[in-house]
């Protein structure tokens, strides 16, 4: 769930350039600062609940079905994508995850459009207009039905910090509060 803008470990270890043991190293950490962050956050904001009663619920979350941390394991026959050289590349900006990237096809040189991939020359040819605009342009800020575009601007770190927040909010509202009685 963490890791879902990557489909495969092998994306992972091609785009961070990085061993598989490495990346189980850096998932396991992640896993136990999550571990105890969640934990000191339920604790300090229900002190009454008992310590373990609130590892047990962490830890029944974590290893939720489906799992907070996975690595889903691709087909190993599946070719991974190589993406073209950026002169070779597509000049649309792409939808990825709300990030706005460009375009990982490569170009068609024989079309109407030169600068642009089939997928994106279709879509000229359709609308008369890219939904996302050129790569090197800057990013739209409302979609052709007048609604806001919802970029994601964060940094890796930001984008844990809003995981991590999320997630306590989702314990706190899921922990069950023992019973106090005088």
């Amino acid at each position: 769930m963490l890791l879902h803008f990557f489909h495969t470990k092998f994306e992972i270890m091609q785009t961070m350039n990085m061993s598989y043991s490495t990346l189980m190293d850096i998932q396991s950490i992640l896993q136990s600062l999550l571990r105890n962050d969640l934990c000191k956050m339920v604790h300090k904001r229900s002190p009454n609940t008992p310590f373990s009663e609130i590892l047990k619920h962490v830890d029944k979350y974590i290893a939720g079905d489906p799992p907070l941390f996975e690595i889903q394991s691709g087909n190993p026959n599946k070719r991974i994508k190589q993406i073209p050289p950026d002169e070779e590349r597509c000049c649309a900006r792409t939808w990825n995850h709300n990030q706005g990237t460009r375009c990982t096809q490569r170009r068609k040189r024989d079309s109407e459009c030169p600068e642009y991939c089939g997928t994106h020359n279709r879509e000229l040819t359709k609308r008369g207009y890219l939904k996302f605009h050129r790569y090197d342009e800057p990013r739209p800020e409302i979609n052709a039905e007048g609604s806001r575009i919802p970029w994601y601007d964060t940094t890796p770190m930001e984008s844990l910090q809003i995981i991590l927040d999320y997630h306590g909010a989702y314990l706190k509202t899921h922990l069950k509060r023992p019973k106090v009685t005088p």
